[in-house]
């Protein structure tokens, strides 16, 4: 039986396209233009419901050129099948090097606040007042993430794959929209 060819969509000329109406090309450009500019992000932090607030990090958006860097330390240089290890450290690699703050949200707050220590803000993982406000004894940053997560390595894999997903689409907001639920 012979594979008939797919013919692309348009292609017929029966089909009804879509007007190109300038309404239609100016929400295009604008859809265009809040995408570009969408460059940070919000994404729970599991494990701190108890303390009444949510915890958060603020990401940034890495370019193609920092991802790579960061696979390829994650694999040390191998070429060999990719472990859960290997994963795990390019995830916490990757959470580290986009991280640009700590942030908490209570009930009662419209928008996320930086978490402090002494009136200073947490910038990031690698931020020695957040190990030390969590008691964390690890001195990386790969070690503090480790820390915040409570050692649920699942847990940062998932966190891990909102951020990803966040990567692919900049104008999503992960909590609400992975898997349709927050956290």
């Amino acid at each position: 039986m012979e594979e008939q060819p797919q013919k692309p969509v348009g292609a017929d000329p029966e089909e009804e396209a879509a007007p190109m109406t300038p309404n239609l090309l100016e929400s295009l450009a604008e859809a265009r233009e809040e995408s570009a500019e969408h460059r940070e992000t919000f994404i729970t932090i599991p494990g701190y419901d108890k303390a009444g607030v949510e915890l958060l990090a603020r990401y940034r958006l890495l370019s193609g050129n920092e991802i790579e860097s960061i696979a390829k330390k994650a694999l040390g240089g191998k070429r060999a099948r990719r472990s859960f290890q290997q994963g795990l450290a390019a995830a916490l690699d990757t959470m580290a090097a986009a991280c640009t703050g700590i942030f908490v949200q209570k009930p009662e707050d419209v928008e996320p606040v930086p978490l402090t220590v002494g009136g200073e803000p947490i910038l990031n993982y690698g931020d020695p007042k957040l190990k030390d406000a969590l008691k964390i004894t690890a001195d990386t940053a790969r070690g503090v993430i480790v820390g915040v997560f409570c050692d649920n390595e699942l847990a940062i894999m998932n966190h891990s794959a909102r951020l990803q997903m966040w990567f692919g689409n900049t104008n999503s907001e992960m909590d609400i929209e992975f898997l349709g639920e927050g956290q």
